[in-house]
């Protein structure tokens, strides 16, 4: 009987939909038929921006000097974009490891800025811990561990989560949230 129900539970909102959307009941002898589709309108061409899923971000100066100096490694994999300056343009969130299992000790954002060029918006790097990033909602999130006093060494018993924001400039803290591990 189990299954019965969960066929039901798809299959009944599935054929109320069909009945509601396609057909609107005007046709001769009671029979339903089909509604009239909407026409397709115009689009206007999107600006000729450049894309940031196809620039060389380790060759960019400032994290090739890092990678150089802590022989980090980008998995470009890994990278994450998103429109976080509300430019209509994607930012690309670049996190840096040491290829082990230490997780990532750095994140970089970047984006095109005057003339196209592309410009570091934010550099993070925590003082004794691991950190990631997400993005939440078109927001970037990072998360690190925090040790407070009697924590084992390399062991944080808090989480510390900051979520930045676009000011118009840069990207900035907008709220930090900390929690237990």
């Amino acid at each position: 009987m189990l299954g019965l129900s969960r066929i039901l539970l798809f299959v009944a909102p599935l054929a109320l939909l069909a009945l509601v959307a396609g057909c609107n009941g005007d046709g001769d002898n009671g029979e339903p038929t089909a509604t009239e589709q909407p026409q397709a309108t115009a689009t206007v061409d999107p600006v000729d921006t450049p894309d940031i899923r196809s620039e060389a971000l380790t060759e960019q100066p400032g994290l090739s000097e890092f990678l150089a100096v802590t022989v980090g490694v980008v998995d470009s994999s890994r990278n994450q974009y998103a429109d976080l300056t509300g430019s209509g343009a994607e930012e690309a969130v670049v996190s840096v490891s040491s290829g082990g299992e230490g997780g990532d000790f750095a994140i970089f954002v970047f984006g095109y800025g005057a003339g196209d060029e592309i410009e570091e918006l934010l550099r993070a790097i925590p003082a004794e811990t691991s950190i990631m990033a997400t993005i939440e909602g078109g927001q970037l999130k990072t998360t690190e561990g925090v040790s407070a006093p009697g924590d084992p060494f390399g062991v944080p018993s808090q989480i510390l989560n900051r979520y930045y924001i676009w000011d118009g400039s840069a990207l900035v803290i907008e709220r930090e949230e900390q929690e237990p591990a």
